[in-house]
């Protein structure tokens, strides 16, 4: 299903604590380009100066972030992969990437192309 604008609410203890985020396409839904995009993260509570992200991070292979201060990783499209955060490849011959966000490709099985 679609949901827009759904905004959630985490407490948390004080302390340090690592976030993540993590999309699963559902059994039922092989195929498209469905996604999952945060469009915010707010942190309240925290004494001026403090808080935020200590460090930044690569987008995960399969996504790119092409643009420099990009907040989002864009997933790689359907026969193309990408095993950095810089670039989407197309396929090499004889392989597939039948899904987005894809870090590798699969070869063809034999007699296939």
């Amino acid at each position: 299903g679609h949901n827009a604008n759904v905004t959630q609410t985490f407490p948390l203890k004080e302390g340090a604590h690592v976030l993540q985020w993590v999309y699963r396409k559902a059994d039922a839904e092989v195929a498209g380009t469905d996604n999952a995009v945060i469009h915010s993260i707010t942190i309240t509570g925290l004494p001026a100066g403090q808080g935020g992200a200590g460090s930044c991070a690569p987008c995960p292979p399969g996504t790119v972030n092409h643009k420099e201060a990009q907040e989002v990783c864009i997933p790689c499209p359907p026969g193309t992969y990408s095993s950095t955060s810089s670039e989407c490849t197309a396929c090499p011959s004889n392989t597939f990437a039948p899904a987005p966000a894809s870090p590798s490709c699969t070869p063809c099985g034999e007699h296939t192309v």
